[in-house]
């Protein structure tokens, strides 16, 4: 059995906002453990489908995991007025081309909360990002920690193919806070009646401001130079609005607007 401890038994997120994991055998018979921690992912609708990143999960990393290992979804649930975490096998995945996007099946349905109301997003709106940070670790009794990040801030700007350099990236939103290692693919949303999606969180790009540089030439004809330079860091965020129309094949034809 899984044990892993919980951060965060006081919020309901984590029903349907869950750590991506591969799972290995554990040391006692019938047990497993957790082998590698991948990113997260989040259920839309209400048949088991979820959504993340490709880079987080997809099919060559299914494909790629041992026959004695597993690709979970690690979700919770009350038990007795207690959160436990419990491992929901992935069925099978399918990447958008050309889009940093997977769509994924559970081999369970999870909760429903995200809308695809109000998707469209500009610059300056408020924006949530809930998701599972990779500095979780282990603890003295062996058990995972997933701890889980709140983040909040706005869009800085909207990001067309003609602004990025990385294909997957086109039709995003830039926004004013850094997206750890380990929350790409969590949901980007509004705080509102509807839940709004309004993107999937893909990673952080860094830009650089030089705020100070002197230059000196000694008569020796020696150079020196000083400067000292400022790290801004972005988070990118997919626009879901864009990909409303895909119609994976795993999903019988229906479009991803349809199974919101």
């Amino acid at each position: 059995m899984v044990n892993i401890n919980n951060s965060n038994s006081f919020y309901h997120f984590s029903e349907f906002v869950f750590p991506i994991c591969e799972l290995k055998p554990g040391l006692e018979p019938g047990t497993l453990e957790i082998a590698h921690f991948l990113g997260t992912g989040f259920s839309i609708g209400d048949n088991g489908f979820f959504l993340s990143a490709a880079h987080v999960i997809n099919s060559a990393v299914i494909d790629a995991a041992s026959q004695e290992n597993v690709i979970v979804a690690m979700t919770q649930r009350l038990n007795d007025g207690q959160r436990e975490w419990l491992p929901v096998k992935i069925l099978k995945v399918e990447s958008r081309k050309g889009r940093d996007l997977v769509i994924g099946k559970l081999d369970a349905s999870l909760p429903k909360f995200f809308s695809a109301q109000n998707s469209d997003a500009y610059g300056w709106e408020d924006v949530h990002v809930f998701g599972y940070p990779d500095s979780r670790k282990k603890g003295l009794d062996g058990n995972f920690e997933f701890n889980s990040i709140f983040l909040k801030g706005y869009i800085t700007r909207r990001l067309e193919a003609q602004h990025v350099s990385i294909p997957t990236w086109t039709n995003s939103c830039e926004l004013n806070f850094a997206i750890p290692l380990g929350v790409s693919g969590s949901p980007v949303f509004r705080q509102g009646s509807d839940h709004s999606l309004i993107g999937i969180a893909l990673g952080s790009v860094d830009f650089t401001t030089t705020l100070y540089e002197y230059t000196e030439v000694d008569k020796d004809k020696g150079t020196y130079r000083e400067n000292t330079k400022q790290v801004q860091q972005f988070g990118v965020a997919m626009r879901i609005y864009d990909a409303l129309d895909w119609e994976p094949e795993i999903t019988d034809g229906k479009s991803l607007r349809e199974l919101f």
